[in-house]
């Protein structure tokens, strides 16, 4: 006679209780890339001089060319709606330097000695 005992009893009950909590935790709570169909606007700003400034990430492939700011004097802008997740990401200054992001809150080392700043959209 062969005996089935998925999820039977208390120790099964919390057995499919953190199974369940560890799929709704993978999600779209882990700041997993791409899992959330949510977007959020979300605004870079850069102060300084430049002839051009771009930002490059995790959320647009590392393109040097698809999301650049727009200048206001010395100030430059650039609003985006972006998916909920994690996102390393750097600015590209005269398509010929990257730096971390200045107003950023939270850094990465991005495993070639360089560091990126990371944004979390919620």
């Amino acid at each position: 006679m062969t005996k089935k005992f998925l999820f039977r009893g208390r120790t099964g009950l919390n057995a499919l209780i953190l199974f369940l909590s560890s799929i709704l935790f993978l999600s779209g709570c882990a700041g997993v890339r791409g899992l959330g169909s949510h977007t959020n606007q979300t605004v870079f700003v850069y102060e300084g001089q430049a002839h051009r400034v771009c930002v490059r990430g995790d959320f647009n492939g590392w393109s040097g060319d698809a999301d650049c700011l727009k200048r206001e004097g010395n100030t430059w802008t650039l609003s985006l709606q972006i998916p909920a997740g994690r996102y390393a990401y750097v600015l590209s200054l005269n398509d010929n330097q990257c730096i971390p992001d200045p107003q950023a809150l939270l850094f990465e080392d991005d495993g070639f000695g360089n560091t990126n700043s990371v944004l979390i959209v919620p």
